[in-house]
């Protein structure tokens, strides 16, 4: 299986919440691939205040 796109998905993802700490979630639901070729159907961002954060702007995947 090709990761590529998956994998230049995943670093545009810590690339947008690295710019702005404001980001306090990104749901990308559903992600298709195929091939090398990712497309993400749906994409829900929720912001916040970066200096009320609890921990310390670590990012973490959830299952």
């Amino acid at each position: 299986m090709d990761t590529t796109g998956v994998e230049d998905l995943i670093n545009k993802v810590a690339l947008l919440k690295d710019q702005f700490p404001e980001t306090a979630s990104i749901d990308l639901n559903p992600v298709l691939l195929s091939g090398s070729v990712v497309t993400v159907l749906s994409a829900t961002v929720t912001l916040g205040d970066p200096g009320q954060r609890t921990d310390s702007a670590r990012r973490a995947m959830r299952g």
